[in-house]
């Protein structure tokens, strides 16, 4: 994980992260592991409500 931002929104929590993947994954690839990433954040974190994943090929800024 390069980045991860948590903001309170009322009484419910929203996220924005970034990801590093590896460089030699397709698009589709990348994606599916974002949504993964999505999925259990929002299964797993509390209060969580909404999380945008951002996926970055590894070795990008």
């Amino acid at each position: 994980m390069r980045e991860l931002r948590l903001r309170w929104i009322g009484h419910t929590l929203r996220a924005e992260v970034d990801v590093t993947v590896s460089s030699d994954l397709s698009q589709a690839e990348a994606h599916d592991i974002a949504h993964d990433v999505q999925a259990r954040l929002l299964d797993r974190v509390r209060r969580l409500t909404a999380a945008t994943v951002h996926p970055s090929p590894a070795g990008s800024r």
